[in-house]
């Protein structure tokens, strides 16, 4: 966090942050995720006693001894509880066939969970399928919730390690497709320290004095996770810092760093002059900043540009935003400022 002091003299400058989130669900999760999870059963009546075929990607290459294939009534959430639907029975399920991963076995340790494990070993396939015969359909044309959870471990001790989940519904006369729910989950702050929104503080980034000796820097960082087919773009609006009549201006085109000239930009990367940022960190996912934000050591500020993006899903990306001021001897006192929005749009 910035520390905040009185005003005494000299020139003083305060950068507010805002931000426009577009849909927000859900926490972030330790788990990777499942890219693609779906499941199909050979009948949408309730009460009928159906065949379901899973099938899923993984995220990446790792090892694998268990997967928990879970129904549930109320939610699709990995950490809320999970209440059985009323009337669903999988205790009495066979593992028909497996694809991808195999060489798992099947128990069924609950009336709403299939249990897959095998010997632990490092996965070969970047996806799998199992079919399930004898299941019990809930007893009512209802919604309900599929989770699947992967484990290094055959018993499924310790951490999750995939996770995902959909929807699926009883419906007669109707073919049911389910697929998992589009989301985009977006926050700046000052500093944000873990995968979580709910982590992060500050929207106030404050330089202190300028100074028309040195560089003047300060950062702050973006957290985006999404689904999206596509990816996601993040674009930064604002202006030139001001007081009054008096103006810092922007960078419009691309320039290292001029301590002594008026000078306003940012990057997003890890630069040495002058010291201040970091590289984007992923957890996950394949997100950069674009090129004209990407350079270390360069700085600019162009209202509307994007700033950051990624081609596909990611599980989580987190930017340091850096920024640079620069004065003259002569720039007038004052306290200058301005507001920077970023809005986040994911490609579905």
């Amino acid at each position: 966090m910035w520390s905040r002091r009185p005003i005494t003299h000299g020139r003083t400058a305060l950068l507010f942050l805002s931000v426009v989130l577009l849909t927000v669900t859900g926490t972030a999760s330790a788990s990777a995720r499942l890219l693609e999870v779906s499941m199909t059963t050979s009948s949408n009546q309730p009460s009928d006693v159906a065949t379901y075929k899973a099938a899923f990607q993984f995220k990446d290459t790792t090892t694998l001894g268990a997967i928990m294939i879970e129904f549930c009534s109320d939610t699709p959430i990995e950490d809320a509880s999970c209440d059985p639907p009323a009337g669903m029975d999988v205790s009495a399920a066979s593992l028909l066939s497996q694809s991808g991963e195999t060489g798992f076995t099947l128990t069924s340790p609950a009336a709403n969970q299939l249990f897959l494990s095998r010997t632990s070993a490092a996965r070969q396939a970047a996806g799998a399928q199992y079919e399930f015969s004898n299941i019990t359909n809930p007893a009512s044309e209802s919604t309900y919730y599929v989770k699947v959870r992967t484990f290094a471990d055959s018993a499924a001790a310790g951490s999750t390690v995939d996770f995902g989940a959909m929807a699926m519904a009883l419906a007669k006369v109707i073919n049911i497709e389910s697929e998992v729910p589009p989301f985009l989950y977006f926050c700046v702050a000052n500093t944000i320290p873990g995968p979580n929104c709910d982590s992060a503080t500050g929207d106030l980034v404050d330089f202190g004095e300028f100074s028309s000796a040195r560089a003047n820097t300060a950062t702050n960082q973006m957290l985006v996770i999404t689904n999206a087919a596509t990816g996601y773009n993040i674009r930064v609006v604002g202006g030139d810092m001001a007081s009054g009549s008096n103006v810092i201006t922007a960078l419009a085109t691309s320039d290292t760093s001029r301590p002594g000239t008026l000078q306003f930009g940012m990057n997003l990367r890890a630069n040495s002059t002058p010291s201040v940022g970091t590289n984007v960190v992923s957890g996950g996912g394949q997100g950069a900043a674009t090129p004209l934000y990407d350079i270390p050591n360069t700085f600019r500020f162009v209202s509307g540009e994007v700033v950051a993006s990624a081609p596909r899903p990611n599980n989580s990306d987190k930017y340091t935003a850096s920024y640079l001021v620069n004065i003259p001897r002569n720039q007038a006192a004052g306290i200058y400022v301005t507001t920077l929005t970023f809005i986040c749009l994911a490609n579905f």
